[in-house]
């Protein structure tokens, strides 16, 4: 007697989007997966913009971070505390560990090294002069509320490195 199976189950996850690749190129020895550009890398791309710039992910969110601290120290051009012009750096509010908020422009602004070292190492004083100070970007007397910053970083997706690339294009 044979036994009837139920049809199994359709897959009840929807399919992640993925980042469009391009297609593998078929070779002697078979089909070879698109690779990294940046020289003696060998891992599989997985983020790009043009066929030019095709990025691991490791890769692809160093590029970021360049543009992105770039785009922050030529939007302010000097430190929001003391006003110096040299040794800029980008310092951010919410840690850059949080990627939905890591190349966020509110999230980030300039100020140079020593300015920097003291707002890590004194992180209480730093918050209680920073909320005195309108630091809004493009020099803007706008207060961006903290605590929106904080639900956004653990609430909010991740930010697609491609879409991050693109839009800080221009910073290259």
């Amino acid at each position: 007697m044979k036994s009837i199976r139920p049809d199994p189950k359709p897959n009840a996850r929807a399919p992640k989007p993925r980042i469009a690749l391009p297609k593998k190129r078929a070779t002697k020895r078979g089909w070879k997966t698109p690779r990294c550009q940046v020289k003696r890398c060998g891992k599989k791309a997985e983020v790009f913009n043009d066929p030019d710039e095709m990025r691991c992910r490791s890769h692809a969110k160093a590029e970021a971070d360049r543009r992105f601290s770039l785009f922050i120290r030529q939007r302010d051009g000097k430190c929001l505390r003391c006003g110096k012009t040299e040794g800029l750096q980008c310092a951010h509010i919410c840690s850059r560990r949080y990627l939905s908020v890591r190349w966020f422009e509110w999230n980030a602004r300039a100020l140079c090294l020593g300015c920097h070292k003291w707002e890590t190492e004194q992180p209480l004083a730093a918050e209680d002069w920073w909320a005195g100070v309108a630091w809004g970007p493009f020099g803007s007397d706008e207060f961006y509320p903290r605590e929106r910053l904080r639900a956004m970083a653990l609430h909010g997706e991740p930010e697609d490195l491609a879409v991050v690339l693109a839009r800080l294009g221009a910073y290259k």
